[in-house]
């Protein structure tokens, strides 16, 4: 492994729909597979927690899930660092990103058409 991992649904069009923005924004610092397809690669992540949530695995092998993954990710983007500071120093907008991370991820068809409804708009 080169590059820090990226894993999400590649089924579920909210996540396609965000890693497709991210990648603007950490260029080639991270790689993006869907746990469809890299899971095999991963034998100590279950199942589960990919159907959970994203994951996100560092260099070392360390594995970050939901809004803390998100914040690893976030933290390869050169605007977008400070969400990761954020998170680790601010224990109230940890609990409030993993709070609103597992509202999204448990409708995740829900999340997908507010985010299409708000692209129309624009």
């Amino acid at each position: 492994m080169n590059l820090p991992t990226f894993l999400f649904d590649g089924n579920c069009g909210f996540c396609k729909h965000w890693v497709s923005r991210w990648k603007k924004h950490t260029e080639d610092r991270v790689e993006y597979r869907p746990f469809q397809e890299a899971s095999k690669d991963f034998p100590n992540i279950k199942n589960e927690e990919y159907l959970k949530s994203s994951q996100f695995i560092n260099l070392n092998g360390d594995v970050f899930s939901g809004a803390y993954g998100v914040a690893m990710l976030l933290s390869h983007s050169k605007k977008h660092r400070w969400f990761l500071f954020l998170y680790k120093y601010l224990p109230l907008f940890g609990l409030i990103s993993e709070f609103i991370y597992k509202q999204i991820s448990s409708c995740r068809n829900c999340a997908e058409k507010f985010t299409n409804m708000l692209k129309k708009k624009k």
